[in-house]
């Protein structure tokens, strides 16, 4: 692509007539790094994410902790600032979380348009419906993308309340977790550096859970 500003998009989704005039009026209007606006599904009235935020909500703080979300297709960002963040290629789930938290890193200069400009469908066997199903599938792609977003951010940036949010994240996935999982090598070694002596509330649920259920 050589346009300056990156829409990123999924195939199967549909993009209203007017989607990227309203965000590109908005980006040079607001004098923004990026956009986002609002997807609902195709054929009923159900909204992919509540998006009860405004403009001055977004950065890397409430997305990153989950107060701020939006999808894929919502987002239009500048070219000069997507070329300097990269998708995460071993992350089975979670790319766009991962890819949003590093370019919430770089610049909030953001703009909440409040207006739908997508519509998605809601299909029962995509990807992500298919790992919902199977809840042991699916609270272990949560550990993984928890784990692998947390080595990732946390070399870029120190960030006390992040490190807490995404290893609790990670723990609960694994406690919740019916079937056995293999934690990686330093999980702990990273759990005890974030929460020192807390740590081993973690190890002491970890043995609660195996010889207990």
């Amino acid at each position: 692509s050589k346009g300056a500003y990156i829409q990123w998009f999924d195939s199967d989704d549909i993009l209203l007539p007017n989607t990227l005039e309203v965000k590109i009026k908005a980006l040079l209007e607001k004098q923004v790094d990026f956009v986002v606006s609002k997807s609902k599904f195709l054929y009923s009235k159900t909204v992919f994410y509540p998006y009860h935020f405004v403009s001055e909500d977004i950065c890397f703080d409430s997305f990153a902790m989950g107060n701020v979300s939006w999808v894929t297709d919502d987002f239009m960002v500048k070219r000069e600032i997507a070329s300097t963040i990269q998708f995460h290629e071993k992350l089975q789930a979670g790319q766009e979380y991962n890819y949003c938290c590093k370019l919430l890193l770089k610049t909030n200069k953001g703009h909440f348009i409040d207006t739908f400009l997508t519509l998605r469908r809601d299909t029962q066997d995509s990807i992500g419906s298919n790992r919902k199903t199977d809840r042991s599938k699916y609270l272990a792609s949560r550990f993984h993308a928890y784990w692998l977003n947390y080595l990732d951010i946390s070399s870029l940036t120190t960030h006390e309340k992040f490190n807490k949010y995404s290893l609790i994240t990670c723990m609960s996935s694994y406690l919740r977790n019916t079937n056995s999982m293999a934690l990686p090598a330093f999980f702990f070694s990273e759990v005890k550096k974030v929460f020192g002596l807390k740590s081993y509330y973690f190890i002491l649920a970890k043995w609660s859970k195996k010889l207990f259920g």
